[in-house]
């Protein structure tokens, strides 16, 4: 993201950087899948119970985030543009004012929103060009559908549902893009990491051949996406982007998984000199997620020139800044909504 905000024309680095952007979402989906399936896949709980506990660690820095990108957009649409700024300027500029309708904020706030590059069937646009926030409406509805599939069916079933429906999303994909298709194949993806968990806790290793279910199904959907893609491309009847861009999502998953299953020994072991640091910035990833677009944003409105500078600064900010959000205003959030419920 960083690199997206520095120049309209990268050459073949930061393509590649930007590409590889992917890869660390893939690996969120997985841990997210691997942590939940932890904690709550043997836990008998209500729906309303474990709903607030997600509800708790998601929408506190999510809604600070959101109003935080209100004011953004306010200070957009009070930016004139000139005639003769860059071309790619401008358009970061227009982008933040056309996504900022109360519509398409009012979606954000029920999780409805999509990818920056999906045709927005189904979903709407991240809210004022905080484009990185569409994750997070696919991880509320990953957490929502795994409540309903854990309940409600045994595992085994559980697993060859989502499964099987990956496939058959996957290639329903390929000939109608829409945001429950891309979902569905993403959701097998973030099971993966649920399937991990479920091994590891009865055996306190990972394998192959345990895990195999979950190695077919991300395979075939790479094979189906790559030959969906090509045949897309080649003969353009269909808009490939977004085949290609749930492609390059599970590449970028069945790698985490491998790597999951041949590092998994190796995970285990502790290294005291950097667990405080890693606890730390565990802690703090997921509102340096949520804020850094917003402080990027502010940036490509104010800064004409010196963008790396800039943009340097706003990297420093976002760490303090979601530092500051995950210890003082996530606590602070937590007990205010457990108040109002109290009082409801």
């Amino acid at each position: 993201h960083f690199s997206e905000r520095c120049t309209a024309n990268p050459n073949f680095a930061l393509r590649l950087l930007q590409k590889g952007g992917q890869l660390p979402l893939m690996t969120f989906f997985v841990l997210s899948g691997f942590v939940i399936g932890l904690r709550h896949v043997h836990r008998s709980e209500s729906f309303g119970s474990y709903a607030r506990s997600r509800f708790m660690r998601i929408y506190p820095v999510y809604l600070f985030s959101l109003f935080a990108a209100v004011a953004v957009v306010m200070l957009a649409q009070q930016t004139a543009v000139p005639a003769n700024a860059p071309a790619f300027w401008r358009d970061q500029v227009l982008k933040i004012q056309s996504d900022g309708g109360i519509r398409t904020f009012l979606g954000n706030v029920f999780m409805l929103q999509g990818p920056k590059w999906f045709p927005n069937e189904g979903c709407f646009a991240p809210y004022g060009g905080t484009s990185p926030l569409w994750s997070l409406s696919f991880e509320w509805w990953f957490y929502m559908a795994f409540w309903l599939l854990k309940t409600k069916l045994k595992l085994p079933v559980a697993r060859n549902l989502v499964y099987g429906w990956a496939i058959v999303s996957t290639v329903g994909l390929c000939f109608y893009p829409c945001q429950p298709f891309v979902w569905s194949a993403a959701f097998s993806v973030w099971w993966a990491g649920v399937e991990l968990a479920i091994q590891y806790e009865k055996e306190k290793s990972l394998s192959l051949a345990k895990q195999l279910p979950t190695a077919l199904t991300l395979g075939a959907q790479f094979v189906l996406l790559l030959v969906g893609g090509y045949v897309l491309h080649r003969w353009r009847h269909i808009d490939s982007h977004t085949v290609l861009n749930v492609y390059d999502w599970i590449f970028c998953a069945l790698s985490v998984f491998i790597a999951a299953l041949l590092f998994s020994k190796s995970f285990a072991r502790p290294f005291p000199k950097t667990t405080k640091i890693v606890r730390r910035l565990g802690a703090d990833s997921y509102a340096i997620y949520a804020v850094h677009y917003v402080l990027f944003n502010v940036v490509a409105i104010l800064a004409h020139s010196h963008l790396i500078v800039w943009l340097s600064l706003a990297t420093v900010g976002t760490y303090l800044l979601a530092d500051f959000m995950e210890h003082h205003v996530h606590p602070a959030g937590v007990r205010l909504i457990k108040s109002f419920w109290k009082s409801a």
